[in-house]
């Protein structure tokens, strides 16, 4: 790594760390495990990049954790948000912060969000263009793609057709079973 003045940094592969940013000028408290993992890191500190091009275009975000292929691979300004899963917050937009993404493929390609959503599932959340904040989307590619609305909590099967309709403050629980136990 070019890394010029940070401290306490971990870079493990080719590329790595702020390798193609050109001239480093600060970053601390950075990991960086895998190849090009935080690749264009300037100045964001306390970022944990583990995987193939994990946080790849972050240049100055902090406490970012992606963990996965090309997990937070455009996270460029963006903070305080978790991608878990491969491609998890893949082409997710710059000034959006405080998200989380578990699943392959998680909040993959989204535009405009203004973060503070949750995403957990294969697919979930994938190609939304959502203005809202306060989402709250599990099960298999739910809420895919949701095209306005925030504070929505959608807990569905494959592609439930209902979350990706919804403008704001709604609660929907689709194709669940409720088990009680009697003791």
């Amino acid at each position: 790594s070019g890394n010029q003045t940070g401290a306490r940094n971990v870079a493990v592969g080719r590329d790595s760390a702020g390798s193609l940013a050109g001239s480093v000028y600060s970053f601390s408290d950075d990991v960086a495990v895998g190849y090009r993992a935080l690749a264009y890191l300037q100045t964001g500190g306390s970022n944990t990049a583990i995987g193939t091009q994990a946080l790849y275009a972050n240049t100055t975000a902090s406490n970012n954790t992606a963990v996965g292929f090309q997990a937070g691979y455009s996270l460029q300004t963006s903070s305080s948000n978790v991608a878990i899963g491969s491609q998890a917050l893949y082409g997710y937009n710059n000034s959006s912060s405080g998200s989380i993404a578990i699943g392959d493929g998680a909040m993959y390609s989204v535009n405009h969000a203004t973060g503070s959503n949750i995403a957990i599932g294969l697919g979930t959340m994938r190609g939304s263009s959502a203005t809202g904040t306060g989402n709250i989307a599990i099960g298999q590619a739910v809420m895919y793609p949701l095209t306005t609305g925030g504070n929505n909590v959608i807990v569905g099967g494959y592609k439930d057709r209902k979350s990706t309709r919804l403008n704001s403050s709604h609660r929907c629980i689709s194709y669940a079973v409720f088990c009680l136990k009697k003791k």
